[in-house]
């Protein structure tokens, strides 16, 4: 068995050293495959399903989802106020984010930015998050092999 598939580096060697010993994989969970989940799905909370913490896992969809739809409300929102002004105008017109600003209200754009701010923030946290759960993986990924020795 590749024990540095699954374990940091101390830990294969410690391992490696029990030859006679055989272990079973179908439980653990590579490193690369661990960083892949949480760079493809950790924004959703998919890193967090497959490590075995449902809860936050639900927590980090439920925040994405929150902030996602609050985001697509409010350009809507701001979108259909500015087709609506701008509907009756004809002929050559130019349109400038300060006109719309006008339009749209002052606090809707702002609201936006605030909204774009916090998704920034999320995305920091999901990183981060990340890499706890490549560290809990390697951890679990741990306790699951040291079970194994007779």
């Amino acid at each position: 068995m590749e024990f540095e598939k699954y374990v940091s580096e101390l830990d294969s060697l410690e391992f490696s050293k029990l030859k006679s010993q055989k272990f079973e994989d179908k439980d653990l969970i590579e490193k690369k495959s661990m960083v892949i989940i949480s760079v493809l799905g950790g924004l959703i909370g998919v890193d967090r399903y497959m490590i075995g913490d449902k809860a936050k896992g639900v927590i980090k969809s439920v925040s994405f989802a929150s902030i996602f739809i609050s985001i697509i409300t409010v350009l809507t929102i701001i979108t259909k106020k500015v087709l609506d002004y701008y509907g009756n105008v004809t002929g050559n017109i130019t349109i400038t984010i300060k006109d719309n600003i006008a339009i749209a209200e002052k606090g809707l754009f702002s609201l936006m930015y605030a909204l774009i701010a916090l998704f920034v923030l999320y995305v920091a946290f999901v990183i981060f998050d990340g890499y706890l759960c490549y560290e809990k993986n390697l951890k679990n990924n741990y306790k699951i092999l040291k079970s194994q020795i007779k």
